[in-house]
């Protein structure tokens, strides 16, 4: 079979004319735009770097990136945290999701984090992020990121959803399901191939969603809300896995557009405009974005709520969509592979930070975990159940022998105030960024040797030892950076 007939058999009962089934096939097979999301809460002297680029309709913070600038990820403001690089359809849940200060919210299938960022950024000081991840090798990048946003506010676990939801049933506002999914549009950057069109990766994966849904639908208290999404055109992964979840679960309903309008839920009239182009035909309340169509690689997401029996239902009619019983049995049955996998394991942490800890800076901490290897700090203690759970969270120390050093996510945290800091130049922060060692004769006052924070335009990169007048680079080599300057 051609790709556009798998295309096809995939969509269905959706439909693309001929034309459009190639156009979506070609787009499928090449890289998407690139694009990328602006920090919240940059400093708006850095706003001008943004200026010039295309914003992306659905989502504030969005921007298509100007290949005329090379990389994205070879531009200081970069590696200063002030923007991630994301495709734009992974834009699309975030918007739907709406984080707000003060809120408790679980990003379900975190790694490798992008989404987790924003959310946690969003929480502006208020509120707490759990980024679970369920796959332990993908922790690090999810943790990485995490800490490039400079929060405070969050934690990472380990943990399989349905044991996270026996942990800690109806605890959360806002649960995001990035799903693993079969994955069709990551055909173009090499990451999936044609079999991921096949019957048998939907049937897959589908049964697979279904399990996690079930078990993120038990993490939301009433009155909360989930937000379901893809990275592939399937309709058996998408539309179909929300529609036999509201059968599933009669206390959740889809929320409409009219819904989102009249009740304030997502974002200004703009963004409100840009979904209403994205609707899917199929089911009303949930959104597709599209290769060919919206320059991204291509996704699905989708609002539910969970009612509050004291509220009035939201106007959310949808439309059945017509699966087939052998295709209902195959989506629903349990993953037996997935069955006792859980990685939670009961922790106990010390709760006293090293005491070198007051060598590098002031640090306002309320609730501490401490490990053989690794010390994190929050600036409030955790909600209940989570210390026993965490894998992770932001990072003050590590150790190496017997000896503690300062974390990198340390020097990047935004509400401590480190002893020595060194602002550097475009050529400085290049070299940095490399891994080079610098020499910083004249630049700070400083007899001996200390930890200092470098940065660039106010902005924390990472730390320098300094002994007499050189500067030994500390920043981890996964954070290691080419960067171009003019």
């Amino acid at each position: 079979m051609t790709l556009e007939d798998l295309l096809q058999q995939s969509l269905l009962p959706l439909e693309l004319t001929t034309d459009e089934l190639q156009q979506l096939s070609n787009a499928l097979q090449n890289l998407p735009a690139r694009s990328i999301r602006r920090l919240r809460n940059l400093p708006a002297s850095q706003h001008v770097f943004f200026e010039a680029l295309t914003a992306v309709p659905w989502n504030s913070y969005g921007y298509w990136w100007d290949e005329s600038r090379g990389r994205p990820g070879a531009e200081p403001l970069y590696a200063a945290g002030g923007y991630f690089i994301q495709d734009a359809a992974s834009m699309l849940p975030l918007t739907l999701l709406q984080p707000q200060p003060g809120e408790t919210i679980c990003d379900l299938c975190a790694a490798p984090g992008g989404k987790s960022t924003a959310i946690a950024e969003a929480l502006d000081g208020s509120g707490w992020l759990l980024a679970n991840e369920a796959i332990q090798s993908r922790l690090a990048p999810l943790e990485l990121n995490l800490a490039r946003t400079g929060s405070e506010r969050y934690a990472t676990t380990n943990c399989d959803p349905e044991q996270l939801a026996d942990q800690l049933p109806q605890h959360f506002d806002a649960i995001l399901v990035d799903a693993p999914c079969s994955g069709q549009t990551l055909i173009g950057k090499g990451k999936q191939s044609h079999s991921s069109m096949g019957a048998a990766a939907i049937e897959l994966n589908a049964a697979r969603q279904t399990r996690i849904l079930d078990a993120a639908a038990r993490l939301v208290r009433p009155g909360g809300r989930l937000v379901y999404s893809t990275c592939t055109l399937a309709t058996a992964e998408n539309e179909h896995q929300v529609e036999t979840f509201l059968e599933r679960h009669p206390d959740w309903e889809l929320v409409s557009l009219k819904a989102m309008r009249t009740q304030g839920l997502v974002g200004d009239d703009s963004t409100l405009q840009a979904l209403e182009v994205l609707q899917s035909p199929l089911l009303a309340g949930c959104f597709r974005v599209w290769p060919h169509r919206d320059r991204c690689a291509g996704g699905f997401a989708a609002l539910l709520k969970k009612r509050d029996h004291n509220q009035t239902p939201l106007d959310t009619p949808h439309a059945e969509i017509a699966v087939d019983s052998h295709e209902r049995k195959s989506r629903t049955k349990p993953n037996k592979k997935g069955e006792n996998r859980s990685r939670f394991r009961p922790k106990t942490w010390d709760s006293q930070l090293p005491a070198e800890l007051d060598s590098w800076g002031e640090l306002q901490w309320a609730e501490a975990a401490v490990g053989a290897q690794q010390a994190f700090a929050w600036p409030d203690k955790l909600p209940e159940g989570w210390l026993e759970l965490i894998h992770g969270g932001p990072e003050v120390a590590y150790k190496k022998g017997s000896q503690w050093f300062p974390s990198h996510a340390l020097a990047l945290r935004n509400k401590w105030k480190p002893n020595l800091v060194i602002e550097l130049t475009d050529d400085e922060t290049k070299r940095f960024m490399s891994g080079e060692t610098l020499d910083i004769k004249g630049r700070i006052s400083l007899e001996g040797s200390g930890w200092c924070v470098a940065r660039w335009q106010h902005l924390s990169l990472g730390w320098l030892k300094i002994v007499d007048t050189i500067g030994k680079n500390h920043i981890p080599k996964p954070a290691r950076l080419n960067l171009q300057t003019s």
